[in-house]
C-alpha cells in the first residue's frame, strides 16, 4: 500500500538524466511516470494481482478507495473466485463442489449463474456422470427413480430408454442370443406386453427353429431326425424342410446321398436296385444296375459325389462355388438351403442416371424389407454371389462383354463405406452398370445390322413402287445401296453421345412468318405493274408492228410482276403447309389419352399452353455429331440419285437446287441470320412384337410392344454460303406413353417362365415367375430417374 501511495505522489526527476534512465527508475524514488508505473492501476502487475485468488479482493478494495470505478469493475470481473471466475465455473463440474457454487449463486441472486451451474452439474440431471450411470445395470434404476421424484420426465424417459436391462438394452440384447437365457428373457418381454420383442427374442433363439444351435444339430445325421420332429411337432414346417434334406430318411431315399454311394460300389449297386425295383421305381433300378454309367455320372450336379460334399459342414460351401461357376444354380441354392424350395421377397428402388447412353448407370440400389426363406447359413450372401454371378458370365460360361474402347474411361460412382452390406451392394451395383454397358455397347454395335435391314426393305418397297406405273420405273432407282462404313460410325457414336433429359414438352415450334412485303405496298406494285402491261399491251394490238418492242417489254414486265406474285404466293403455301404440319405433329406427339385429357380438363382450366404441357422424356443430339450426319446423309442421297432414272443430270444438279432452295428459304421464310426453321415431325410406330431368349433354335418369348408415337424436333437454318443446315435435332416421347409401355411390360414380365430366358435357370423344377409392381419417378429438369419394385416375389423351386 505504502508503495502504491508513492506511486500517486511522483517527483520529477532531474534534467540531465536520460529519458530512458527515467523511464526505469526505481520505484522507490517516487521517480517513474504514473502511467508507467506496474503497481498502477493499469499496470500489468496490478492486473495479474486481480488473477489471483485472495489479492483479486485486496485490488478492489484499493480501486475502490481510489475511486477508480472502472478498474474496480474490471477487478470483480476478473475475479476468479467471482460469479463468472475461472476457479468457479471450474468448480461447477466437481461433485459436490457443484451444490457449494449453487448455495452461493442463490445467496448472490445470481440467476443466470444458477442456472449454469445446474445444468453443468456432474451429478445433476444432465450431467456427466449422470448420463454414465445411465449405462450401468442396476445403477439406471437408481437414477430413474431420482430424476422422477425430481419431476424431469424428458431425464426419466433417456434413462428408460439407455438401460442396459430394458427392452432394447444391450445386456437384454446379449441375453437373447445366450441358450436358456433367452427363454428367461421372452417371459420378461411378455409380461412387459412387448410383442415386437418378444418375437424378436424368439428369432434370435439360438435353440429356436432357426438359432444357430438348431442349424448346427441338423447337420448331424441322426440327431437331425429328432430336430425334424420337435420342429414339426411346434409347427415349424419350414425348419422342418430344411432339417429333411440331412435326414435318414432322405439319405436313403431313391436319390439320396447313401443310395448313390452304393450304386457306386459293386454288389451294393445291384441290393440298390433291388430296393428300387421294391418301391416301384423302375428308372431308378436300372440306373442301379448300370454301374459304369453311374460312374460316368460321378461328378455330374446331382452325382454321388454331390450328393456327399453337400452333406458334409464345411465342404458344401464349395460345393456351392462349384455348382455357381459351373452354371448350376439350382444345384448351388440346394448345398446351402437342403430345401426344396427358396422364396425371396422385397421392395428395391433403382435410382438410374441418364445423362447420354455413353454413361448411362446405376447410381444407387435401394434396398427395403428384404426377406428370404428358409432362414439357413449364409443364404443371403449366397444369393448375391448368384446374382452376381448371372450378371459377369453368360449361358456358356464365358465372361459376359465389358465395356469397349469407347466406355474404357467411363468412371463408375464408389461411395465411401466399410461396411459388408454396403460393400456387398456396391459390388452388385457395379456388375450391374458392366452388365448394361456391354448390352447397349452389343446394340449400339447391331446398329449396322438395323440399318441394312432398313435398307433392304426400302429396296422390297421400291421394286412394288416401280411396277405400279412406267413412270415410277423410269425415275426411281432400281435398288438403294448400302452406306459406306464412316456414315454407319457417324451414327453409332451419334447416338453413343445422345443426352437425355426430363421436363415439360413446353419448346415445340411457334407459328412461321414469312418475310413479304406489307399487303398495301404489294398490293399497289402488283396493281401498277398490271396497268402497265395492260396499256402496253393494248398500244400493241393497234399498231402492231410499230409497238413490238413496246410489247416485248410489256410482255417482260408482266412476266416479271406475275412471277413475283408466284414467288410471294409459293412463300405463303409452304408457310402455311409447315405450320399445319407442325401442329398437327405437336398434337400426335403430345396428345394424351380420353382419360388423361378429360381429367385434365375438369381439375384444371388454364389456357396457358406452358402450364398444360405435358411432362416428358427430350433425348438431344450433341451438336458436333449434326454436321457429321448431314454430310454422310447428303451424300448418301446424292449416291441414290445417281442410280435413278434421271442418272448423273440429276445428281449434278442438286446442288444446285440446294443452293436455290437455301436462298429461297432464307430471304422469304424465315431470317436465316436469326431465327431458325422448327420443323416438328411425328413417328408413329405401330405395335410389334419382339423375341427375348432362344430355345432349340427359336424364339423362347416375345414381348408385345404397344403402339406409340414419338416426336422428332430439328432446327434448321438455311443458308447460302453452304455450311451445316442442321443447328439442333431431339427426338421426345411423353411420361404418359413411357407409363403406359413400363406398365405394358410388367405385365407381360410376371406371365413369363424366366427359365425359358437362360439356360442356366433351367435346373429349376418349377416354372419361375416374378411379380413387383413398377413405378417410375423422375426429378424435373434432370436425367436421375427412379425406378421403384414394390412387392417383389420369387419363388424358386430346387431339384431333389
Amino acid at each position: 500500500v505504502a508503495m502504491w501511495l508513492c506511486c500517486k505522489l511522483p517527483t520529477p526527476l532531474p534534467s540531465a538524466v536520460p529519458v530512458r534512465k527515467r523511464e526505469h527508475a526505481r520505484i522507490a524514488d517516487g521517480s517513474v511516470a504514473p502511467d508507467m508505473n506496474p503497481f498502477a492501476a493499469d499496470g500489468f502487475i496490478t492486473k495479474f494481482g486481480e488473477l489471483i485468488p485472495g489479492v483479486n479482493d485486496g485490488i478492489q478494495v484499493l480501486h475502490k478507495r481510489a475511486g477508480n470505478e472502472e478498474a474496480y469493475q474490471r477487478a470483480r470481473k476478473n475475479n476468479p473466485l467471482g460469479a463468472d471466475g475461472a476457479l468457479t465455473r471450474l468448480g461447477e463440474h466437481i461433485p459436490g463442489v457443484n451444490n457449494i457454487v449453487q448455495e452461493l449463486h442463490k445467496n448472490a441472486g445470481k440467476q443466470e449463474q444458477l442456472q449454469r451451474a445446474r445444468k453443468a452439474d456432474p451429478i445433476g440431471a444432465e450431467g456427466g456422470i449422470t448420463k454414465i450411470g445411465e449405462h450401468i445395470p442396476g445403477v439406471n434404476n437408481v437414477i430413474q427413480e431420482l430424476h422422477k421424484n425430481a419431476g424431469n420426465e424428458q431425464a426419466a424417459a433417456r434413462a428408460r430408454l439407455v438401460d442396459p436391462l430394458g427392452c432394447d438394452g444391450y445386456v437384454t440384447t446379449a441375453a437373447e442370443y445366450t441358450p436358456g437365457v433367452n427363454q428367461l428373457v421372452q417371459v420378461l418381454h411378455a409380461k412387459a406386453n412387448k410383442g415386437e420383442h418378444v418375437k424378436r427374442a424368439q428369432e434370435r433363439n439360438p435353440v429356436g427353429a432357426n438359432g444357430w444351435i438348431t442349424q448346427v444339430g441338423e447337420r448331424i445325421p441322426v440327431l437331425n431326425d429328432g430336430i425334424r420332429a420337435l420342429h414339426r411337432n411346434a409347427g415349424q414346417f419350414e425348419a422342418a424342410e430344411r432339417a429333411k434334406g440331412r435326414t435318414l430318411q432322405a439319405l436313403l431315399s431313391k436319390d439320396g446321398a447313401i443310395t448313390k454311394l452304393a450304386e457306386l460300389i459293386p454288389g451294393t449297386n445291384l441290393l440298390a436296385a433291388a430296393m428300387h425295383e421294391l418301391h416301384g421305381n423302375h428308372e431308378e433300378a436300372e440306373r442301379a444296375a448300370d454301374l459304369l454309367r453311374n460312374w460316368h455320372h460321378f461328378g455330374h450336379p446331382n452325382g454321388a459325389l454331390a450328393k456327399l460334399a453337400e452333406l458334409l459342414p464345411g465342404v458344401d460351401i464349395i460345393a456351392f462355388a462349384l455348382h455357381l461357376n459351373a452354371g448350376h444354380y439350382p444345384h448351388a441354392l440346394r448345398a446351402i438351403t437342403k430345401t426344396e424350395r427358396v422364396i425371396v421377397d422385397g421392395s428395391v428402388t433403382l435410382v438410374l442416371c441418364l445423362r447420354s447412353l455413353q454413361a448411362l448407370e446405376l447410381k444407387e440400389l435401394v434396398i427395403v424389407n428384404l426377406s428370404y426363406h428358409p432362414k439357413a447359413f449364409s443364404l443371403g450372401s449366397s444369393l448375391v454371389d448368384l446374382a452376381m454371378n448371372f450378371l459377369d458370365m453368360d449361358e456358356s460360361g464365358d465372361q459376359r462383354r465389358r465395356m469397349n474402347r469407347r466406355r474404357k474411361d467411363l468412371a463408375l460412382p464408389m461411395h465411401e463405406d466399410s461396411g459388408m452390406k454396403r460393400e456387398a451392394k456396391e459390388t452388385l451395383v457395379k456388375s450391374i452398370n458392366d452388365c448394361v454397358a456391354g448390352q447397349i455397347d452389343k446394340q449400339i454395335d447391331n446398329v449396322k445390322d438395323h440399318i441394312a435391314k432398313a435398307v433392304k426393305d426400302a429396296n422390297e418397297s421400291l421394286q412394288q413402287k416401280r411396277a405400279l406405273h412406267w413412270s415410277f420405273a423410269r425415275g426411281l432407282p432400281e435398288k438403294l445401296p448400302d452406306p459406306d462404313e464412316t456414315f454407319v460410325r457417324s451414327v453409332q457414336d451419334a447416338l453413343e453421345r445422345m443426352t437425355f433429359r426430363h421436363g415439360k414438352l413446353d419448346f415445340f415450334p411457334e407459328k412461321l412468318m414469312p418475310r413479304i412485303l406489307p399487303d398495301d405496298a404489294l398490293s399497289r406494285k402488283v396493281s401498277k405493274y398490271a396497268g402497265r402491261t395492260s396499256l402496253t399491251c393494248l398500244a400493241g394490238c393497234a399498231l402492231l408492228v410499230p409497238s413490238l418492242k413496246a410489247l416485248t417489254v410489256g410482255c417482260a414486265a408482266g412476266v416479271v410482276s406475275a412471277g413475283a406474285y408466284a414467288w410471294h404466293e409459293a412463300a405463303g403455301f409452304v408457310v402455311a403447309r409447315l405450320n399445319r404440319q407442325n401442329s398437327e405433329a405437336t398434337e400426335a406427339t403430345v396428345a394424351p389419352s380420353e382419360a388423361t385429357a378429360s381429367s385434365a380438363s375438369s381439375s384444371s382450366s388454364s389456357s396457358d399452353p406452358v402450364a398444360s404441357a405435358p411432362a416428358g422424356l427430350v433425348a438431344e443430339l450433341q451438336l458436333s455429331d449434326l454436321p457429321t450426319l448431314e454430310l454422310g446423309l447428303c451424300e448418301y442421297v446424292l449416291k441414290c440419285a445417281a442410280l435413278s432414272g434421271g442418272g448423273s443430270m440429276l445428281a449434278g444438279r442438286l446442288p444446285y437446287l440446294s443452293s436455290t432452295c437455301r436462298r429461297w428459304l432464307q430471304g422469304w421464310i424465315v431470317d436465316g441470320e436469326s431465327s431458325p426453321l422448327p420443323l416438328s415431325i411425328s413417328i408413329p410406330l405401330p405395335a410389334q412384337c419382339i423375341p427375348i431368349g432362344v430355345e432349340l433354335g427359336e424364339p423362347a418369348i416375345y414381348l408385345e410392344v404397344p403402339a406409340y408415337t414419338l416426336g422428332l424436333l430439328i432446327h434448321c437454318r438455311p443458308s447460302s454460303s453452304g455450311s451445316s443446315v442442321l443447328e439442333r435435332m431431339r427426338v421426345v416421347i411423353t411420361d404418359e406413353q413411357l407409363g403406359r409401355l413400363a406398365e405394358c411390360v410388367r405385365v407381360q414380365v410376371q406371365t413369363w417362365d424366366l427359365r425359358k430366358l437362360d439356360p442356366r435357370l433351367s435346373g429349376f423344377i418349377q416354372p419361375i415367375h416374378l411379380n413387383f409392381g413398377l413405378c417410375m419417378q423422375w426429378e424435373y429438369g434432370s436425367e436421375t430417374a427412379r425406378a421403384e419394385l414394390s412387392d417383389l416375389s420369387l419363388s424358386l423351386h430346387l431339384p431333389r
